[in-house]
């Protein structure tokens, strides 16, 4: 056996509060050994990340920590400040799970990267500034040396994630503790965080604990696994033993809600009906939403548009879900915005029951709201947490049904809780007293209360834990079954798209590129962004992870600013200037209800990678 570099016994983390101690790790016992990556998987509140921040000794003040925590043979617990501080960061590193957060803001990525160097090795200067290159350049940052001078909040969420990654790998630590470090990724940054972790491992002989709820990227990295329930651990073993042959209800109820972009059947769980042939309520025609940015440069710097949504156009049948992908910046939550003409529109119509209603004012669009309804991403952010969610889901009432009284509305309100899978008897509850799952409730009973014949779901479901992801799903499905709803279901995540939706619209960089059934997009995908998506979605599957051939996109998803960009998968019409006109890639039928951009055959796979 290989001594581990990380030995875990009988930890225990208790938080001190006004309302008492908190628990929040109860005995937990764990190793990683050199070369191995150990899945640590549960959901929120399972004690994963503070037996990580214990391990490094990084608890709040109002935590303690007992228990055995050995690294390298030294004892963490017992170890003196100043020799912990030499260890971390140099022997032992942690991605956090919230870059943005984790990085100053008032350093650029350089003054950020030299420090550690400075501060472990005595590196200062030249040799320090090619060290930190070399680096970025390894996680796959381009101009390296030009992200050197750069603030964190001048880089994307992947590029930031990444930049830590570098960070954390800098002194080529004996250990990686990675706490949730794809969870805010878009699918193909996501493919490449992973796979240059699993090379690092290899090439370095780094241990990793990798810290997730993502049972896809599990079973893609991940040697061992524990299973982690309210501070215990519920279940441990090799990773094949975990997945094909769990012995704790909690580990079979978790596999059991993971959606797989492999199968469509759904089992016992309810699954969405076919839709009859209709004439479409809503029709969207070459809708373009563009905004003008001021540039820098020049005496007067000048303006440039971003196009945010550059032509889509589509259609959407009573009782049918769109679903909606695409990565960050791809203009998904701003078309759900201009369909319902809450930015408006420079271009294009957007027609609601044979109505144009593009261009509408506040006052004519107000007597619409009641059938045009939006689930927000964040659902503590979309309520008022001064109001009750009682006062909350009843507000639309107040607006559109004056007829109801103040029992009537009470009462309704009381019946959506109940349909939304929640106690009616939490109507006096606020929003923070509630969990994550709940509130994203609260916000569907608010959004169809008013018994809308369209819902917009923009990212409904991505911040939810797995289990909780997968009642929510149900529930739209169950609603839409019950009301008749007509839904566009707006997600990065793939797997999800697929268990909701009848139809599947990819967009990229504001234009759709793919469009068709959801069965066809997935088994015959034929753009080379799609069939990039697809690759880069983590089955939660170790066997077909193992065998899996990857196709990544290289970098991050370019700038809409640039002309340019959106001819990626066309380089044979680009003209080489950001400012110039480009060609613009016609809409091909390839085989009944399925239509696919332009692209170049023979440079299908321009600005890929396969693996």
């Amino acid at each position: 056996m290989t001594q581990p570099i990380l030995s875990v016994k009988d930890l225990a983390v208790t938080f001190e509060t006004p309302d008492g101690s908190v628990n929040a790790v109860k005995g937990v016992s764990f190793d990683v050994a050199p070369g191995e990556c150990l899945g640590i998987v549960g959901e929120s509140g399972s004690g994963k990340s503070q037996s990580a921040l214990a391990a490094m000794q990084l608890l709040a003040k109002n935590g303690a920590a007992t228990g055995a925590i050995e690294f390298a043979g030294h004892d963490m617990l017992a170890m003196p400040q100043k020799q912990l501080e030499r260890i971390r960061g140099a022997k032992m590193s942690m991605i956090f799970q919230d870059p943005l957060t984790a990085l100053t803001p008032q350093l650029t990525v350089g003054q950020q990267m030299r420090e550690i160097l400075e501060v472990h090795e005595g590196l200062r200067g030249a040799a320090a500034d090619a060290r930190c290159i070399e680096w970025l350049e390894k996680v796959r940052i381009p101009e390296a040396a030009r992200r050197m001078r750069q603030y964190p909040h001048e880089l994307s969420g992947g590029m930031r994630q990444r930049v830590m990654i570098a960070m954390a790998m800098l002194c080529a630590p004996e250990l990686l503790l990675a706490d949730e470090p794809t969870t805010a990724l878009d699918v193909t940054v996501q493919a490449q965080v992973l796979e240059l972790m699993d090379d690092l491992r290899r090439e370095t002989n780094t241990g990793i604990a990798l810290i997730t709820h993502d049972m896809g990227v599990v079973a893609r990295m991940c040697q061992r696994i524990i299973v982690m329930r309210k501070g215990e651990i519920v279940e441990a073993g090799e990773v094949d033993q975990i997945f094909y042959n769990p012995q704790h209800e909690y580990t079979k109820m978790l596999l059991a809600s993971v959606p797989r972009i492999d199968q469509v059947d759904r089992g016992a769980r309810p699954s969405i009906d076919p839709v009859a042939p209709q004439d479409p309520i809503l029709k969207v025609d070459d809708l373009k939403v563009q905004f003008p940015i001021r540039m820098k440069g020049g005496l007067f710097g000048r303006t440039k548009m971003l196009r945010a949504v550059d032509g889509v156009s589509f259609d959407l049948r009573p009782g049918e879900t769109l679903g909606v992908v695409g990565e960050s910046g791809c203009g998904k939550s701003t078309l759900a915005r201009g369909v319902l003409n809450l930015i408006p529109a420079s271009h294009g119509s957007v027609a609601w029951l044979g109505q144009d209603i593009s261009g509408w004012e506040r006052g004519k669009m107000r007597g619409l709201r009641k059938d045009l309804q939006i689930v927000f991403q964040d659902p503590l952010a979309s309520l008022n947490p001064r109001m009750t969610i009682g006062a909350s889901i009843a507000e639309p009432l107040q607006l559109h049904r004056r007829d109801l009284s103040r029992a009537e509305r009470t009462d309704k309100v009381r019946e959506m809780l109940t349909n939304v899978g929640l106690d009616p008897n939490m109507i006096n509850r606020y929003p923070h007293e509630l969990s994550g799952g709940q509130n994203q409730r609260v916000g569907i009973a608010r959004a169809i209360i008013t018994e809308p014949k369209l819902v917009i779901c923009d990212e409904a479901v991505s911040a939810l834990d797995v289990s909780v992801q997968a009642q929510v799903i149900d529930l739209l499905i169950e609603l839409q079954k019950k009301m008749g709803l007509t839904m566009m279901f707006i997600s990065h995540d793939l797997s999800v798209v697929r268990e909701v939706s009848h139809r599947i619209m990819v967009l990229y960089l504001g234009r759709v590129v793919e469009y068709a059934d959801r069965d066809q997009i997935y088994s015959n995908a034929t753009h080379p962004y799609t069939k990039a998506l697809i690759s880069a979605v983590p089955t939660p599957d170790p066997k077909i992870e193992r065998a899996k051939t990857r196709t990544l996109l290289e970098g991050d998803l370019p700038s809409p600013l640039d002309t340019r960009a959106a001819l990626r998968f066309m380089p044979s019409k680009l003209v080489d200037d950001p400012d110039a006109d480009q060609y613009r890639p016609k809409m091909v039928e390839v085989a009944p209800n399925h239509v696919v951009a332009e692209h170049d055959p023979a440079l299908g796979s321009a600005g890929l990678i396969a693996s």
